[in-house]
């Protein structure tokens, strides 16, 4: 009787083995398969972040260019900023010279009212001055009768006293030829360096209409009125001659009839007696240096 053959160990080993080997790669294909997914995800972010970073980097290139370009236009500010602030104190210094020259004037025209005023007190002729408008008013009541145009007596007195003092100071502080000049080096305390530019004899006239045969209205009378003063101050050499630094004669004449009241909270009748006035409205020069200083350039 025939005995079956019974199979060899050792081929049994080998298909154990490879069924091993090849479970073994089962299990790895499919850990892959399962983590192919995640693999593909990290690869996508990946190029996203590659992108990003390419992106970031390029703007980082240019921020370092706009950086470099505002801190080039940094420098060119700061320096226009030195500039102004050099400019700014060229003006302040400019604008207190100014500022100094302008008191001085001002000064100079106060000391001349004053002087004017003090002189006609010791002659008994009683003056108001505004210092505010450099203006030395006459009294109506002092100069004029009523509605008339032509001097009184006293008015006459008084306007004559007026020119003398005014022949005494004006040419203190205005142009004078050498041989003039050497005599009032003598006379005036010093000759000013402000000089004035005018002086206009201003008239005025009170708002009461009024008859007059020779005179039609206000305008008209404080007009000769002014006219009158201004002809007798003038009838004195020593003001006759008098000039400013333009070569100009000092004085002028104008009228404004009732046009410009004084402010006043007194009875009508006194506001009215102070707007019967003359007015000698005194105009300083402008100083070459403030004239010179006012280009800032």
């Amino acid at each position: 009787m025939e005995t079956t053959k019974t199979q060899s160990p050792y081929f049994l080993s080998m298909a154990d083995l490879l069924i091993g080997v090849l479970f073994i790669f089962l299990i790895i294909m499919f850990y892959f398969a399962l983590n192919f997914s995640e693999f593909a995800k990290f690869a996508k972010e990946y190029e996203k972040d590659k992108n990003l970073i390419a992106t970031l980097s390029k703007q980082n290139e240019d921020l370092k260019s706009k950086i470099e370009e505002l801190t080039a236009e940094n420098k060119k500010l700061v320096g226009k900023l030195g500039n102004a602030i050099k400019r700014a104190e060229i003006a302040e210094k400019k604008a207190a010279e100014l500022e100094n020259v302008i008191l001085s004037v001002n000064e100079t025209k106060i000391e001349i009212l004053k002087k004017i005023q003090e002189r006609l007190m010791k002659l008994d002729f009683r003056v108001e001055i505004d210092e505010k408008t450099g203006v030395i008013r006459l009294p109506q009541k002092e100069m004029f009768a009523t509605a008339e145009h032509e001097l009184s007596p006293d008015g006459i007195e008084n306007i004559n006293k007026l020119s003398m003092v005014l022949g005494e100071i004006l040419p203190c502080y205005s142009k004078l030829n050498n041989q003039h000049k050497m005599e009032y080096l003598l006379k005036c305390d010093r000759l000013s360096k402000n000089k004035i530019d005018a002086v206009f004899i201003e008239g005025h006239a009170d708002a009461r209409p009024f008859y007059s045969p020779s005179i039609k209205n206000n305008q008209e009378l404080s007009t000769k009125r002014a006219l009158s003063a201004f002809n007798a101050i003038t009838s004195n050499e020593k003001i006759s001659r008098l000039k400013n630094s333009n070569n100009e004669f000092l004085l002028s004449v104008s009228g404004y009839g009732d046009k410009r009241p004084l402010p006043c909270f007194d009875a009508q009748e006194v506001c009215y007696s102070k707007d019967r006035r003359i007015d000698l409205r005194f105009i300083m020069e402008i100083p070459k240096q403030m004239k010179k200083n006012i280009n800032f350039d």
